[in-house]
């Protein structure tokens, strides 16, 4: 069976003072997977904490590094430990939910995985917006067909108030994702609101 270390146990438990004092103390590594064979070879500490249930600890230890991607010896994701205690996979770290980060991070199969586990595609984050906008920033058409599959809204402005459409026509390099978006139903009449603002607005009350 593996051998769970303190770090494990703590974070299991969603003791996370305990926790601190080990990470930032001791130097405790959220990622170290448990040695030896069994039902725990390989879980992180990151991965017992989301079986804590405790979504405190599963942030702190994200924020922390926890890695999202790693898997256990049978090939579990903390993801797939969230899962079976009902844990939140949108929180957010300060950096995006992890839907944000695998999406902008060209993670195609963490993606599919988060959105398989019910997290939110439309969720926005100041700066970025959607994880659809992170997924076009990055040039990710396989994170961007599973987000639409999923249920993003490919007309959902971002944080500078464009939607993924008028961003994508905005830049070179982008036709792939123009002709993909317009297919899923991108809205081409939907004005550029930052045009809108800077523009319209300001002739408008000169006008009047």
């Amino acid at each position: 069976m593996g051998d769970l270390g303190v770090l494990h146990l703590a974070a299991g438990r969603g003791h996370l003072e305990v926790c601190k004092y080990l990470v930032e103390e001791l130097g405790g590594d959220v990622n170290a997977p448990a040695p030896g064979v069994g039902d725990f070879a390989g879980v992180t500490p990151f991965m017992t904490s989301a079986q804590s249930g405790d979504v405190l600890t599963v942030k702190y230890l994200l924020d922390c590094g926890g890695d999202v991607t790693k898997a256990d010896s049978k090939g579990r994701t903390v993801l797939h430990h969230a899962a079976c205690k009902g844990v939140p996979v949108d929180i957010d770290c300060g950096r995006g939910t992890p839907l944000h980060q695998a999406a902008t991070n060209e993670k195609d199969k963490t993606v599919k995985i988060l959105l398989e586990h019910h997290a939110d595609p439309n969720t926005t984050v100041t700066g970025l917006g959607t994880a659809l906008m992170g997924a076009l920033l990055y040039r990710s058409l396989k994170c961007m067909k599973l987000l639409i599959k999923g249920g993003a809204d490919v007309n959902r402005r971002n944080s500078l108030l464009v939607t993924p459409l008028v961003f994508a026509t905005g830049h070179k390099g982008y036709t792939n994702f123009v002709q993909f978006l317009l297919k899923a139903g991108a809205d081409p009449n939907i004005p550029d609101a930052v045009c809108f603002l800077y523009f319209v607005v300001p002739l408008y009350l000169n006008i009047c």
